[in-house]
């Protein structure tokens, strides 16, 4: 038997050698798993590193960057002319926004016990403690964005953020959509999502800018937030706006480019990680709403990392941490 199975494994090993059958199989596979392959023996990093591989990673730029071109011919003619008709070149160097994982932050920020009186007109000292929980989200390539703030940990909330019809039931998640902030900064990204009150005849629209980078090359990897809004509108008095007028409203509300380079400052980042900065006590966690009814958020302003689903159950953000830093 044991000998039936060593001939089976050298027919299967030598199927998989064939080049037109592992090219088939090759073209199956999702990018990190395709990296893996190459490491496998000489042959097959040859055909997958190699020029022969172009259409192994043009149906990965295609499907990866269709968020960010129109058309697939609008890939192929950034392929051409930015990364001489290179797709591996092109995959690893262009920011994207990854699907096959979630984007988490660690938020903490430092909250006050309540006083008690103990038979005595004297007020307790008033303790504190730290209250950490996290930013979740998740993109889809259809341009759908899920959005959930909870203190639990990244295993357990992989369970709804991955099943779409138990994130769309879950009153937790917000759903909304993610585009481009500017069309010629591809790391710019708008995502907005809105809740409705019935009772108060308002909706309440979330609005987050991040910025896209690479912690290592073709990663993309870190979202830096720019800017974390919530606009309260009344349904009604929108119905009266004419289009300009809406065009002036949303324009009020994007970021400065004052905003854009602020996530450029390293130090400003590791001290907002560390909760030194930007990250006040709970009276402090908006600002005044204005005349438009907006209200700047305060904290919950860490870098997101990216979690691919298979390592959501081991990462390191399941453990209890003093604090976190993204990088």
């Amino acid at each position: 038997d044991d000998d039936d199975d060593d001939d089976d494994a050298s027919e299967i090993l030598g199927i998989l050698h064939h080049v037109d059958v592992s090219h088939e199989i090759f073209k199956r596979l999702p990018p990190r798993d395709l990296v893996r392959a190459s490491l496998v023996c000489r042959k097959w990093r040859a055909m997958i590193q190699c020029a022969g591989a172009k259409s192994l990673w043009q149906m990965h730029c295609e499907r990866a960057f269709q968020f960010f071109d129109a058309h697939r011919d609008e890939t192929m003619r950034k392929c051409k002319t930015l990364y001489s008709n290179d797709y591996k070149k092109m995959f690893y160097e262009r920011n994207r926004i990854r699907t096959d994982g979630l984007y988490v932050s660690r938020n903490t920020y430092v909250k006050a016990c309540p006083r008690r009186e103990i038979g005595t007109s004297k007020k307790e000292h008033r303790p504190a403690r730290v209250v950490v929980y996290y930013r979740y989200f998740r993109f889809l390539e259809n341009g759908e964005w899920y959005s959930k703030t909870s203190p639990e940990p990244v295993r357990i909330v992989k369970k709804t953020m991955r099943d779409g019809k138990k994130a769309n039931e879950d009153s937790s998640v917000n759903v909304g959509w993610y585009r481009l902030d500017e069309k010629e900064k591809e790391e710019r990204i708008h995502c907005q999502s809105a809740k409705m009150k019935p009772e108060s005849g308002y909706v309440t629209t979330t609005h987050f800018w991040v910025r896209l980078r690479s912690r290592v090359k073709g990663s993309s990897d870190r979202l830096d937030c720019v800017k974390l809004l919530l606009v309260d509108e009344d349904l009604d008095a929108n119905e009266v706006l004419d289009e300009e007028e809406i065009a002036e409203k949303e324009k009020r509300i994007l970021p400065t480019e004052e905003n854009w380079e602020s996530v450029d400052d390293y130090e400003a980042l590791y001290r907002r990680n560390l909760g030194a900065e930007r990250q006040g006590v709970a009276p402090g966690a908006y600002s005044d709403p204005n005349s438009d009814g907006q209200r700047d958020l305060r904290r919950g302003l860490n870098t997101l990392v990216f979690i691919p689903w298979e390592e959501c159950e081991n990462h390191e953000l399941n453990n209890e941490l003093d604090f976190y830093i993204t990088g």
